[in-house]
């Protein structure tokens, strides 16, 4: 199914989407193709709605439950997906412990921010257009990781600083609401990959090669579709694929725990074993086959043969495991972070205590930036602490090269001011004459009390010289991480110029109101200089009178990517109206920054970048919802619903088109030359390689049930029927 705000692809049964956070207004909508494996690279895109659409706003704190199936409550911490376990591709809410898609930013199930691939500050729906300014006047984002949620220490004594963050662009503060568009970027292709699959049909797990269709039963017991969601299995093989671990759904529905169950898929009579009982949703496989998971407010390491270690006791809401698997980080209920080693022979380390919020830590462990007594502080190496910041921050990111670390902060000190409506008004006597001045101080207190920027500072702390460097200042609209450069973090901001915002007479604002004000200054925020950093180099990306729609940068690459376009604001209609689109790429080399280059006119969203590579859509009408797909110069094909496009390993790329109410369409693959038609009416699909791409097809919406093929590169074969979910674990 599809989100019908921003378009992102839903599991069955979601309540939310896991992209923009609204709460979807069906149970039962289109499931479009999940991927073999989520590529390495991180593209986001937004789509700007015009204010008329009237789309909802949700904040995930204050929606409603709906009428669905109630999640259990969890209090799940949060890990790198990059350290999750390859099988899972897989992060899990720390608000109700539910299983997302590892590139998930909202949760599927209570709507909640998800803290996607590392930890970062605290953020809201970026649902919500135009946002108040935070405590420090430094708005963030993280480009990779569009929305994250701050993780707190249970019982911790300080208040954290708070963080409002709006989607990408706080450059284009609009009147209409925002929306982050998830792209599939993932795909396998790989020829290592597996060649079997899952799924479920009569609520047992089933499992058959694709090479050689048998289905074969693994549990009769797996899932109850009348109080679980599919994807709450969580399936996850062992290292070396012969065991299969996930969660037994059917008939635990009232518990808020957990019992994880495994099945050797090589038996020749498959029989489920209860690995662990009343766990937290999430857990972490290790390479030697031992499950690191949580229960009772403690950590366990437990391995094959049912030996279990204690690692921790009074868990907290966080811990992380370092990518070699040699040890593990976690903070618990008093803010106090350790390290453990997993072999569990040394003594744990101390590295600090009365911790307010982890916000970062390298993959070896070496580096972990956190909040302390309102602080921004940096440990390295378990022994060295430093304090970074000395005022209030918002943290922004960080970028590890080797032994050396680059954090980027926005500060805020006590000479750095508000600014409000009334800095902006002309409140002269000439502007004021006519006017009772009664009334007109009632205006002045409101112009007053609306703040709509505070200046503040953007820094960047470098370990290799110790220097902290400001990078910009005054009134920072939006600061956010792309990635990296050479070792250098690479993040954008905009800043706004006062002289550059409308100055209205105080009688004008009296006769039109300081909420007709207020949109009149927040557009012309949208006007504000966009610029690009990498390390301490800045440049500025775009023209004044341009607003950016999407930025993007590939992994390992040196060129930044952004689709832009003109805003001109409909006054009769309320409303603003997007054109003159293009994509174009500021390249970062040796000697600083490049200029801007334009590449194509009237691109709306660039779906994939991958070795210069540029797979993009222009949309068919003001509609919005399917694009002519291209490959570069290439035409690949017209009514291509973007949100379904996806670059596979093998360099293939998959979509959907003709997409119906129901959300089922036909399914094509590009190989480069041509496109391949799979199969109509396919509901769910997955791609192994051009040759396995097993699709869920003539689906029932009523019952919730279709038919499971197996496309083999020449027509398609029948794996089962009466179907009712399908799995692919990398």
């Amino acid at each position: 199914m599809f989100c019908e705000n921003c378009g992102t692809q839903l599991e069955d049964g979601a309540l939310f989407c896991p992209e923009c956070g609204a709460r979807l207004a069906e149970a039962e909508q289109p499931i479009p193709m999940p991927t073999a494996q989520e590529d390495d690279e991180k593209t986001v895109m937004v789509r700007v709605a015009p204010q008329d659409q009237s789309e909802d706003t949700v904040i995930p704190s204050q929606v409603e439950t709906p009428s669905q199936p109630e999640e259990p409550v969890y209090n799940a911490p949060v890990q790198n997906t990059e350290e999750a376990s390859p099988a899972q591709g897989t992060v899990f809410c720390p608000q109700c412990g539910a299983a997302n898609n590892s590139q998930d930013a909202f949760c599927l199930s209570c709507g909640a921010a998800l803290n996607g691939a590392a930890p970062a500050p605290g953020q809201v729906n970026p649902n919500v257009g135009p946002a108040p300014v935070n405590d420090s006047g430094f708005v963030v984002q993280d480009i990779n990781n569009i929305a994250q949620k701050k993780q707190k220490t249970p019982g911790q004594g300080k208040k954290v600083l708070k963080i409002v963050l709006i989607v990408v662009a706080a450059l284009i503060v609009l009147v209409g609401a925002v929306f982050a568009v998830k792209l599939i970027l993932g795909g396998s292709g790989n020829k290592k990959a597996r060649t079997d699959i899952l799924y479920i049909k009569d609520d047992s797990l089933f499992s058959t090669s694709l090479k050689k269709i048998k289905p074969v039963e693994l549990d009769d017991e797996a899932f109850d579709d009348e109080y679980h969601y599919a994807y709450e299995l969580n399936p996850t093989y062992s290292s070396d694929g012969r065991y299969l671990f996930y969660y037994q759904l059917g008939d635990n529905q009232y518990s808020e725990t957990y019992d994880l169950y495994y099945v050797d898929v090589k038996a020749k009579d498959p029989s489920p074993e209860k690995f662990a009982s009343d766990m937290e949703y999430r857990y972490y496989m290790t390479e030697d086959d031992r499950i690191i998971f949580e229960k009772n407010d403690s950590l366990y390491i437990q391995d094959m043969k049912e030996n279990k270690e204690k690692i921790a006791n009074d868990l907290g809401d966080y811990w992380v495991v370092s990518e070699d698997e040699k040890q593990i980080l976690w903070i618990d209920q008093e803010g106090t972070i350790y390290v453990q080693d997993l072999a569990l022979k040394e003594d744990k380390v101390k590295v600090d205590s009365d911790v307010q919020n982890v916000y970062f830590t390298s993959d070896d462990l070496y580096f972990t930036v956190y909040a302390k007594e309102d602080k921004l502080y940096l440990n390295t190496n378990m022994e060295e602490k430093e304090k970074i910041s000395q005022e209030d921050f918002e943290y922004v990111g960080a970028a590890v090269d080797g032994k050396n670390i680059q954090i980027a902060y926005g500060e805020r000190s006590e000479e750095d001011e508000d600014v409000t409506l009334y800095d902006l008004v002309d409140d002269s006597a000439s502007a004021s004459e006519g006017y009772d001045e009664y009334s007109l101080e009632w205006t002045r207190d409101d112009l007053k009390n609306y703040t709509i920027g505070r200046t503040c500072e953007l820094k960047l702390y470098d370990s290799a010289t110790g220097e902290k460097t400001v990078v910009a200042e005054g009134m920072i609209n939006d600061a956010f991480e792309i990635g990296e450069i050479d070792g250098k973090l690479a993040m954008a901001y905009g800043i706004s110029e006062e002289d550059n915002l409308p100055h209205w007479a105080i009688g004008k604002v009296y006769d039109e109101g300081v909420y007709s004000y207020a949109d009149e200054v927040e557009r012309a925020k949208g006007n504000g200089t966009l610029c690009v950093a990498v390390g301490t180099d800045t440049t500025e990306a775009l023209e004044a009178e341009r607003s950016y729609h999407s930025i993007n940068m590939e992994e390992d690459g040196k060129d930044i990517y952004i689709v832009s376009c003109e805003e001109q604001w409909d006054e009769e209609n309320y409303t603003s109206e997007y054109e003159n689109y293009e994509l174009g790429k500021i390249t970062y080399g040796s000697k600083g920054f490049g200029s801007y280059e334009k590449i194509y006119d009237d691109v709306n969203v660039l779906l994939s970048v991958e070795k210069g590579d540029l797979v993009y859509g222009i949309y068919e009408d003001d509609t919005e919802e399917t694009v002519e797909l291209y490959k570069n110069d290439d035409k690949i094909d017209t009514d291509v619903a973007p949100y379904t496009v996806a670059r596979h390993d093998d360099g293939n790329i998959s979509y959907y088109k003709d997409m119906d109410d129901d959300g089922m369409g036909t399914l094509k693959v590009y190989t480069g030359k041509e496109s391949t038609k799979i199969a109509n009416d396919v509901k769910r699909a997955v791609y192994v390689n051009e040759k396995l791409i097993p699709v869920l097809v003539d689906y029932d919406v009523n019952h919730g049930t279709g038919d499971l093929k197996l496309y083999n590169g020449k027509e398609l074969e029948t794996i089962d029927t009466d179907v009712y979910y399908m799995f692919y674990i990398e």
